[in-house]
């Protein structure tokens, strides 16, 4: 991994953090936190997910990271103070912006970057099934076509049971285990 895509890792990973920051209910994971390392220019260096998937925290065993004179980015410098990476401290996800805050430890060989407020929508069980029927309503159609044909032409079950066993299959063809699952959601009562 050349360092150059260590910003992008770390822009990638803070993002991750920020728009997942806040999810209700979530559990953390008895599992270790995914890490991503390597060496280039000389520094080795380990990212991961910290304080329960709230933070991405990178170590370095050379060089040291720096806060811009602005405030609006992180600095890593090599042992002998050329600048080899330039890290964004707000960047934009998608359509929103997420910012993060820096913490550097003293050595400077420790960098921690928690995101700060993302605006999450929490959606009800009946947006999500709405959403998902919506967005598997042209399988139903097409669907429909093909089962209204196959049922006058070939079963002979005529066009009206045709077409409706033909949009049932077609919308969970397109729908697939999302439709089902807030399908689920929906009818099962949750919120």
């Amino acid at each position: 991994m050349h360092i150059r895509k260590f910003a992008a890792v770390a822009v990638m990973a803070i993002a991750a953090v920020g728009i997942t920051a806040g999810t209700a209910n979530a559990q953390p994971a008895e599992l270790a936190p995914p890490a991503v390392a390597g060496v280039d220019h000389g520094i080795a260096y380990k990212t991961l997910l910290t304080d329960a998937g709230k933070a991405v925290t990178t170590t370095i065993d050379a060089g040291t990271f720096s806060l811009s004179r602005d405030a609006s980015s992180v600095t890593l410098a090599d042992k002998n103070g050329g600048v080899v990476a330039q890290i964004p401290l707000t960047f934009q996800v998608a359509d929103r912006q997420v910012s993060a805050v820096p913490t550097i430890d003293p050595s400077g060989q420790s960098l921690t970057l928690t995101p700060t407020h993302v605006a999450l929508q929490d959606i009800g069980s009946q947006q999500w099934f709405f959403g998902e029927l919506q967005r598997a309503s042209t399988g139903a159609l097409v669907g429909a076509l093909i089962g209204a044909a196959i049922g006058v032409i070939f079963l002979g079950i005529g066009f009206i049971p045709g077409g409706l066993i033909g949009a049932g299959i077609g919308l969970l063809v397109a729908g697939g285990q999302p439709l089902i699952d807030s399908g689920f959601a929906y009818f099962g009562g949750q919120p």
